[in-house]
């Protein structure tokens, strides 16, 4: 009994820990807006976050930068208005570096692989709780993606305007926003998901 009661404590106890790890940052579409990065890491480490995607739009290798220095793993793709992908990409394998870079404005975490290229064997370790996740830039493929009942979420960007849904009762389709701003409101946002419910909430800054 007290054996018992000993392995209970230690879930209780230990349980804040467990959801810690499956929180997860979207982010998106930063367009060198260097300070309200900074406001929106300094808003996810408040939040107990274990890792962060992001899905494009760094604009320059400053941002980039800014992202590899993170204390937080990051795992990014790439968006339609990133230049020097070369240099940025270089940066990201350094030692040290805290970014890693899909090859395409696409990319798939499947089995906790964050998979970076078309080759199955190029993949990094990302704690998402078994989640199959379709993370790309532009929305042309998500009801593709959704409709396909393969991925559990699919998050995108480019557009600056938010989306959180749910499809056909499973699948999260989620666009943060714009860490830059929104087109017309101006309001900068990013998503926090939540691997246990399957389900986003968006962050205004």
């Amino acid at each position: 009994m007290i054996i018992i009661f000993n392995i209970l404590f230690e879930i209780l106890i230990n349980s804040d820990k467990i959801l810690i790890s499956m929180i997860i940052a979207i982010i998106s579409d930063i367009h060198d807006a260097e300070e309200k990065l900074k406001s929106a890491m300094e808003e996810i480490e408040k939040r107990y976050v274990s890792q962060i995607l992001f899905l494009g739009d760094f604009v320059t290798k400053r941002i980039a930068k800014k992202l590899l220095e993170s204390n937080i793993p990051v795992f990014g793709i790439w968006g339609n208005c990133d230049g020097n992908k070369v240099e940025i990409t270089r940066l990201s394998m350094k030692k040290g570096s805290n970014l890693k870079m899909a090859l395409d404005t696409y990319a798939i975490i499947k089995e906790n692989k964050f998979q970076y290229s078309s080759n199955d064997k190029d993949e990094v370790e990302v704690k998402t709780d078994g989640k199959t996740i379709f993370m790309t830039h532009d929305r042309d493929l998500v009801e593709h993606m959704a409709k396909s009942n393969d991925f559990d979420a699919i998050f995108y960007g480019h557009k600056h305007e938010i989306e959180n849904k749910v499809y056909n009762e499973k699948c999260c389709i989620v666009n943060p926003g714009a860490i830059c701003g929104n087109w017309s409101t101006k309001k900068s946002t990013f998503a926090i998901y939540n691997t246990k419910t399957n389900s986003a909430e968006i962050i205004e800054l």
